[in-house]
Parts: C-alpha cells; sequence; structure tokens
C-alpha cells in the first residue's frame, strides 16, 4: 500500500489568533485594528507620560474588582451601549488582561454570577445562549485564549 502523508491543520500563532478573534470587525488586520494600535504622532516626552497615565489607570482602576465589576455593569445598563459596544469592552479588556488570565477570570466569576442571579428569575436555558452581556463575550474570549495552545497542537493531528 502507498504511504498517505499527512499535515496539520494550518493555524495562526497567538498574537494573529487573539486579533482575529477580538476584533473580526478590522478584518484581522493588525495594522487597521483599531486606533489604538496605529502609531500616535506624539513626542517622546508625551508619549512617555501617556505610558504613565496608562499603567496608573491599569493598577488603580482596572486592576481594582471594587471598581472594575460595577464599571462594566454600570455600562450595561445604559440605553446607548450597544452589542458592538459590549463586544468592543469585552475584547479591551482581554487584550488588558492577557498577561493575568488568573484576574480575568476573577473578573469573569463575579460577572457571571451576576449574570445567573439576575437570569435566575427568567427562563434559564436562554442563559449564555445569545452573548448579549459583556460577561458573556468575555467568557467565549477567554475560552478562546485558552484553547489556542490545545487547537495548535492537538486538532488536525492525526
Amino acid at each position: 500500500t502507498e504511504e498517505t502523508s499527512f499535515q496539520a491543520l494550518p493555524f495562526w500563532g497567538f498574537d494573529d489568533y487573539a486579533t482575529k478573534l477580538l476584533f473580526p470587525q478590522g478584518g484581522g488586520n493588525r495594522n487597521s485594528l483599531m486606533p489604538l494600535t496605529n502609531k500616535l504622532p506624539l513626542s517622546v516626552d508625551k508619549m512617555e507620560q501617556l505610558r504613565s497615565v496608562l499603567k496608573r489607570f491599569e493598577e488603580r482602576l482596572l486592576l481594582d474588582k471594587k471598581f472594575l465589576v460595577p464599571f462594566i455593569q454600570t455600562l450595561e445598563t445604559q440605553s446607548k451601549f450597544h452589542m458592538t459596544d459590549r463586544v468592543f469592552v469585552a475584547s479591551l479588556l482581554m487584550v488588558a488582561f492577557q498577561d493575568n488570565l488568573y484576574y480575568a477570570t476573577e473578573i469573569l466569576k463575579l460577572l457571571l454570577a451576576e449574570l445567573i442571579r439576575k437570569s435566575s428569575g427568567r427562563n434559564p436555558k436562554l442563559l449564555l445562549r445569545r452573548t448579549e452581556s459583556v460577561a458573556e463575550k468575555l467568557l467565549t474570549n477567554w475560552l478562546a485564549y485558552c484553547l489556542h495552545d490545545y487547537i495548535k497542537s492537538e486538532v488536525g493531528t492525526p
């Protein structure tokens, strides 16, 4: 019999995978993804100042569960906070926490617990069905992040 050669499925590196997953509206192109990834026309001093401010924002607010969870919940109660906004916020949170998935998991657990508590009076079969909240989209992003290495190493191999 003739030997058949088998090749694994092609896969993206983590950067491309995450970009296509989190920001599909950018076509998966990291260069045209969103204004945050483009080079800003700032002087070196202004760029350092911006980095410092963003670092303080992360340390003082994003890494404070007592701020972040109510902030997300408040955003979701706003009538002008549409589905695309929810998806974008969940994606930005995953980018912010990609080096700290433990913290992302803690935030996700808090948001999901609140979502479950709110939906307990309604039909529980509809929970997590339509990805209508930041928590639900964050969950899908978190799962996809966690599955990348498995997909890369196991899927498509003989």
